[in-house]
């Protein structure tokens, strides 16, 4: 008897397990800005936000986040962006006394999965202090969460690019 209990136990727990996702990222140092960078909300798609990725086919596909979501991203970018550019960057509401002159809002419109050419693709749209900015990036998929974090570099040194270019000005 003990030893169906013990083989019921081991069947629910592991079925329950899945691989959560938490970005883990390398951003590569760009500069020095000498101002206080806010990083509002992230937006996300509301499929990334229900735990489910979008397949190029219409599908959705289990993608679990370890946490929120949009708080993961967000809070992911503030980090990113304090290595790459050296600056003090807060989340929203803001980490300073007053409301930083540089504010970067990021909205990912659509991240879908190209099962067939095995590939990753993002349309994003950034507001840097008022202006939009919009770009396109993919990711070859090998291995769905690496190659999540591999885009989600991507998107973030293209921020961190964007950013430099509207932010410094040569101070």
């Amino acid at each position: 008897m003990r030893w169906l209990l013990l083989l019921v136990v081991l069947i629910f727990v592991g079925c329950g397990q899945k691989r959560l996702y938490t970005p883990s990222l390398h951003p590569r140092p760009l500069t020095h800005i000498q101002m206080d960078i806010g990083v509002a909300p992230v937006q996300l798609p509301e499929y990334l936000l229900m735990d489910k990725l979008l397949t190029k086919s219409g599908e959705y596909v289990d993608f679990t986040f370890a946490g929120e979501p949009d708080w993961q991203i967000q809070k992911a970018l503030v980090e990113y962006l304090r290595a790459a550019l050296g600056s003090r960057v807060g989340h929203y509401p803001w980490d300073f006394a007053t409301r930083p002159k540089c504010i970067v809002k990021l909205h990912l419109m659509s991240l879908v999965w190209d099962k067939r050419s095995d590939r990753l693709l993002a349309e994003v749209e950034i507001e840097i202090s008022g202006k939009n900015e919009r770009f396109t990036l993919d990711q070859p998929v090998r291995d769905l969460h690496k190659a999540m974090d591999a885009l989600w570099q991507k998107i973030f040194d293209q921020v961190a690019q964007i950013l430099k270019k509207r932010c410094y000005k040569g101070r």
